[in-house]
């Protein structure tokens, strides 16, 4: 009996964050009373489970993260605007918890994956049709496909003028990856199911996720998705020649991608207009959040108040890498504990993938894990902020990584 109460409420819980995820996505004021379904639900879990909610390697830094969007926000930060990121930080970090805490079993874990897949294919589907062009066109015959496609006007809070190609690109390398590594698993190792159909449904997601990805022309986001397998093929062949092939492709990539963005503007006239969309410009940005760190190294200026600084337009809603965007609004203890959090994600990828009696999970973790380096590599020269809408995938790759480690490490002690 108390195994099925326990299960029930997991799902529960999985299930009201979800339907509840529009209202957190986008907040208003009046109500912001439903940020506080997320703390009901892990006091309730308390008194099923006897944790708040379900333990993992990630809890330190998660939880040194909210603390610190909660002192800057009482003692620095101005509310309304803190407010918007606020919810869909705690939303995050909620489906998380939510989330790790459903997927304990090998089924589950296949199921939420797939979901996993289908819900960034669909996203991937959207973000195309809502999302607008470059200034700078950087592939003609990319740039006349993408005209040839429908525009929609979603007109959504946060994304009136349309969906950033680099935000987009940023959320579907975490998602190439694991497409690769499953298919890779049923055509070739023969570990995983058989069913042709559920290869087609892959082959299908990678084609859809794979185009999207190169219409964005979000170089930032190819070179990340480049340096990750490039680090992965390094790490796994043993091989010289495949570990020259690596290298050779990626100094390749990372010529074509960055240096060109350096070369296109006259590097004399240091102007941000001039130099927007190029590497130079998210130089500048740096420049211009580090005074703000050492001015403000504890608590931040506060969420989401990047975008309001003077010598910022709110367009540039962020500080073009992740932890320095992070220090200035949250304060270096922030930016540490996110660092954390990629490092402690990086040691539950290698010890599942070294450690895993399910084959199968292998390939898989793999895939989350090569998804979240190349996103990880993606945000030296740009950001996803914390709590940002389209974040949620990131929170959901680093619950799967989470749920199997937490079902290998189970398996490996019983």
């Amino acid at each position: 009996m108390e195994k099925t109460t326990v299960t029930r409420f997991d799902w529960l819980q999985v299930g009201v964050l979800f339907l509840l995820t529009p209202l957190f996505l986008f907040p208003r004021e009046k109500f912001a009373l439903i940020l506080l379904v997320i703390p009901l639900l892990w006091m309730v879990r308390r008194i099923i489970h006897r944790h708040f909610f379900q333990r993992t390697l990630l809890d330190i830094p998660l939880l040194i993260i909210l603390f610190q969007v909660l002192v800057s926000s009482v003692f620095v930060a101005y509310p309304p605007y803190v407010f918007p990121k606020a919810a869909g930080l705690l939303l995050g970090v909620g489906l998380f918890y939510a989330v790790t805490g459903l997927l304990k079993t090998e089924k589950l874990l296949k199921s939420g994956i797939f979901l996993f897949l289908a819900g960034g294919s669909f996203f991937s589907l959207i973000s195309l049709t809502g999302m607008y062009t470059f200034k700078v066109k950087h592939l003609n015959f990319l740039e006349k496909i993408k005209e040839m496609l429908p525009r929609l006007d979603f007109n959504l809070p946060g994304a009136e003028s349309g969906f950033s190609p680099n935000a987009v690109g940023g959320i579907l390398i975490l998602l190439v990856p694991v497409f690769m590594a499953l298919l890779f698993t049923l055509l070739y190792t023969r570990m995983w199911v058989e069913r042709k159909a559920v290869r087609y449904l892959l082959e299908i997601g990678l084609l859809v996720v794979s185009s999207v990805l190169l219409l964005t022309q979000a170089r930032g986001s190819w070179t990340g998705l480049t340096a990750a397998f490039m680090i992965f093929v390094f790490l796994s062949l043993r091989k010289r020649k495949g570990v020259l092939v690596s290298i050779i492709i990626g100094l390749l990539v990372v010529s074509y991608l960055m240096i060109p963005s350096i070369l296109e503007v006259d590097q004399v006239k240091l102007t941000t207009q001039q130099a927007e969309g190029t590497l130079l410009f998210r130089v500048q940005m740096w420049d211009r959040a580090l005074p703000h760190i050492a001015a403000h190294p504890l608590m931040g200026i506060g969420l989401n108040h990047f975008r309001y600084l003077p010598e910022i337009k709110y367009d540039v809603s962020h500080a073009h890498n992740k932890l320095i965007h992070v220090a200035v609004e949250l304060g270096i203890p922030a930016a540490a504990a996110y660092l954390a959090l990629l490092i402690l994600t990086g040691y539950m990828v290698v010890t599942v993938w070294k450690k895993s009696k399910v084959k199968w999970l292998r390939p898989a973790v793999i895939g989350l894990g090569c998804g979240q380096l190349a996103h990880a590599i993606y945000e030296i020269t740009d950001v996803i902020p914390l709590g940002a809408k389209v974040g949620i995938f990131f929170w959901l790759s680093l619950a799967l990584i989470a749920a199997i480690y937490n079902v290998v490490t189970r398996e490996n002690h019983e």
